[in-house]
């Protein structure tokens, strides 16, 4: 039997304004993406985020004498792990990109690493 008298009310608000980035690099390409270097390397860059978000994988530019398996990987300011993604299908050279099983909560005001190997 359904509920008769009484009232209710309810407002609503505008939604969150999203914002999404693709990549920290933009469409930028590397001076020199076909360096043959034979030394394996890990290598990392810092960054912050001006408003809170997620990072949900890794992506980098693979010249084509980049070869062997990759490993990206996502860390806080004090080296804790956070993420690690094996890419999987890579193609020649061009732009790689790996999903992370799990996005990881950015926060500003937070220094963050993103590397690989």
């Amino acid at each position: 039997m359904p509920a008769t008298g009484g009232s209710w009310s309810f407002t609503t608000a505008d939604p969150p304004v999203v914002q999404t980035a693709e990549t920290i690099f933009g469409d930028a390409l590397p001076t020199n993406p076909w360096w043959d270097d034979t030394d394996a390397v890990q290598v990392a860059t810092r960054f912050t985020v001006d408003a809170a978000g997620e990072a949900t994988g890794v992506r980098f530019y693979k010249g084509n004498v980049n070869t062997g398996q990759h490993t990206g990987y996502l860390w806080n300011a004090d080296g804790t792990k956070l993420a690690q993604v094996d890419f999987m299908d890579e193609t020649s050279d061009g732009w790689q990109t790996a999903e992370f099983t799990t996005p990881v909560k950015l926060e500003p005001g937070t220094e963050y690493r993103v590397g690989l190997y």
